[in-house]
Formats: structure tokens, sequence, C-alpha cells
């Protein structure tokens, strides 16, 4: 099948890219673990999970993005692709600001929640956070131009001055600051690229040409919301144990965690690959079905030879990463990949419904989080029973988000 074969070889690109990435990503984690105090190491990695979570809206400004560019491209609209582009850039920009706004008001309460020396590194990462908002929109028209090479060597290329940077910011001292002021650098880095594979597009001549942003609106509310969902799912669990465990067990956890949510990260090249071209076979009438069969097969596959692989040989990982931490994380690490496979397998549900328009799924999903929330909230005598909430938390999620998406007799045209 055409779509099927598209997608695994779309997907092998970004796949391709993510390994690369996923490199770079693992080389700034040692770097930074090596180079930061076992304290200031747990502060930049709760300052992080706090990052992703709080750039939700970034997320879903690239989904709501690929999703209308998709639909333009599958009915040959090249100037309204243009056009929405352009226009979204300097809606965007406004947004960023205020959010930066909003972020720097609470930095005072987030400096002493999370047990921090100074707001300085609070700055720094809502500065980050300010920037992180326009390079969504490159990325999205990207995505849903179906232009992967070009996405993927700028996801390389971010990686790469991310790992530069901070190398350099924390020698000369920067600490936790230097470590997060890196994001900056590889932002700037990231949104110059993607606005020169796009280049064609500021030559269209419909700059002013109508865009209904009213009906993008009302579909990024839900987005917002899911991906909001799954970000808290995917990295809550870090700000918790940072919060309800000493500084050295949070350290344990936290490079345990660098290293397991590895397999959060893997399906990510399935599902970019997967939600344009869902949402184009929507467009177009078709069934996009075994797109999420075999998209759902593939993460498998790539999810649990890496769980295995992290089972079989936690000391050897952990060695390479951190020495001293032989003692304490390998126990950590053998289920942790294990333990976050349901997690990751619903990504690829919740961007399959977002790409069909079926929402019903997110009540499952938020009833879920907050279950996932309450139960880290109340068991976590332990790291090791952290990480089994992890695991029951996300089978039991996925099995509520796969009776809204599974289900192949619910066709995509009842939805909208």
């Amino acid at each position: 099948m055409k779509s099927s074969d598209g997608l695994i070889k779309q997907a092998n690109i970004m796949f391709f890219a993510g390994i690369v990435g996923g490199l770079g990503n693992f080389l700034f984690q040692i770097f930074m673990n090596r180079g930061l105090q076992p304290g200031d190491f747990a502060a930049f990695s709760s300052l992080l999970a706090l990052f992703v979570i709080i750039s939700v809206p970034g997320v879903t400004i690239q989904t709501v993005i690929a999703k209308q560019v998709s639909h333009y491209r599958a009915n040959g609209d090249q100037k309204k692709i243009a056009s929405l582009f352009l226009q979204s850039l300097g809606k965007v920009s406004l947004l960023g600001g205020v959010l930066l706004i909003i972020f720097m008001v609470a930095s005072r309460f987030l400096t002493r929640f999370l047990k921090i020396d100074s707001q300085g590194p609070i700055i720094i990462t809502g500065i980050a956070l300010g920037m992180a908002f326009l390079a969504p929109v490159a990325f999205g028209t990207l995505q849903g131009l179906q232009k992967f090479v070009p996405w993927a060597v700028n996801g390389i290329a971010s990686v790469s001055a991310r790992l530069i940077a901070g190398i350099i910011l924390v020698f000369f001292g920067f600490r936790v600051a230097g470590a997060m002021g890196s994001s900056i650098i590889a932002a700037v880095v990231s949104l110059g690229l993607a606005l020169f594979s796009l280049k064609f597009l500021f030559g269209q001549d419909a700059p002013r040409e109508k865009i209904d942003f009213m009906e993008m609106y009302r579909y990024s509310l839900p987005v917002l919301g899911a991906l909001f969902f799954l970000a808290l799912l995917q990295f809550v669990d870090i700000v918790l144990v940072k919060h309800f465990f000493s500084k050295t067990l949070a350290a344990d956890y936290s490079t345990a965690s660098v290293l397991g949510r590895t397999i959060v990260y893997l399906p990510a090249a399935v599902s970019a690959v997967m939600f344009p071209k869902v949402s184009e076979e929507k467009t177009r009438g078709g069934d996009s079905f075994p797109l999420l069969k075999q998209s759902l097969i593939y993460s498998l596959l790539l999810c649990f030879g890496a769980a295995l692989f992290f089972f079989l040989f936690p000391k050897l990982i952990i060695n390479i990463f951190r020495p001293a931490y032989a003692a304490t994380v390998p126990p950590l690490l053998k289920v942790f990949g294990f333990a976050l496979i349901p997690l990751a397998l619903t990504t690829i549900l919740v961007y399959y419904n977002l790409a069909v328009h079926r929402m019903k799924f997110i009540y499952g999903l938020g009833g879920g989080v907050m279950l996932h929330i309450i139960l880290l909230s109340r068991f976590h005598a332990t790291l090791p029973q952290v990480i089994l909430v992890l695991g029951i938390s996300g089978t039991f999620i996925f099995i509520l988000v796969s009776a809204f998406g599974w289900s192949r007799k619910s066709k995509e045209k009842r939805s909208c």
C-alpha cells in the first residue's frame, strides 16, 4: 500500500535524525551530569521537565499548523499555505511575549517550589520558553508539506548547537543557567534554518489571502488539552520526585529517567510522519486505519528493543553515562524502559485521534493523567514504587485512549 510504504520510508528518515539527535541529547546529558553537581543536575532536570510541560502551546501550534497545511496540500492550494505561514508568524510572536511575561511573574514561586538557589535559571528558562513559540510555526509548515528531510536536518543542527553551547556555558561556570541557556541558542539556530527551508513561501503573492483562523482556534483547544495532558503524563514524575525526595535520590531518578525516557522519544519519528498523512487521507476521504496499525506495530518493536537493551545492560550503560551512580541507578534503569512502553504507544494514539478530529479520547486521557498524578502524590515511598506507578498508570491510560482510537468501525467521517 503506497501510504504505508511512504510512512515507513519517511519514518526511517525521521528515525535516523532521531537517533543522531538522541545521541546529541545523550551526550548533552552526559556533559551536564558530569559538569554539574548532583543538586544542580536535579534542578536542571526539573527545569527541563517544566520547560517541556509549559511549552505545550508551542507543540499545539505546530500540530494545528501541520494539520491545516496538510489540508491545503491535499487541495493543491499553495498560496493559502504561504498566507497561513506568514500570518501565523505574527500572531504567535505576540502569544510568545505574553506567555513569557506570565512565566516571569511566577518565577519566584517556582524557585521556592523546586528548591533552586536563585531565580537566574528560572528567568533563563522563561526566555527560552518565549522563543520556543516561533519555531513551531515553521516546523508545522514543514511537517504539513511532508518535507521531512529539511525538518530532520534542522533537528540535528538544533541538537548540535545545544550540545556545543551547553558544554561551553557550563565549563565557564554558568551552572544551571548555562545548561538551560543552551536551549535559547538552539532555538535561534533552529528557527533560522527552518525559515531558510521555507524561503520559497516568502515569494508567494498572497500574504493577505483569507485564512479561517477561527476554525483553527476551535481545533487548537482540544489539541492544547490533549498535548498538555500528554506532557504531564510524560514529565510530571520528574517534577514531583524533585519535590518529594532528597537531592541525592532526585539525582538518581533524574539519571535513570534521562536514559529510560528514550522509550518515549522513539515513537516521535513515527507520529511525526503519521500525523500529516492521516490528516491528508481524511481530507481525501480515504481509510487511515492501516496507518495507525502500522505505526503502533513499528513503535512497539522500537520501544521493546530499547527497553530490553536497558534491562540486559544497565550497569554497562550507567558506567558509560555516570560511573558514580553505578551502585544505585542500574536497578531503576532495568525496569524504567518497560514501564514507559504503554506511555510511548499512547502518544501514537493521541496524534492519530487529533489527525482525524476524533476528540472524545481527551476525556479518557485527562482522567487517566489526573489519576496518575494522584497516585504519584500518594505512593512515592521509594523510587521503584514511583516507576511502578508509571507502568500501571501508563497501561491504564493506553487502554482508555485506545478505546477511542483503535476501533476501525469508528469512521473518521463521523467526527469533526
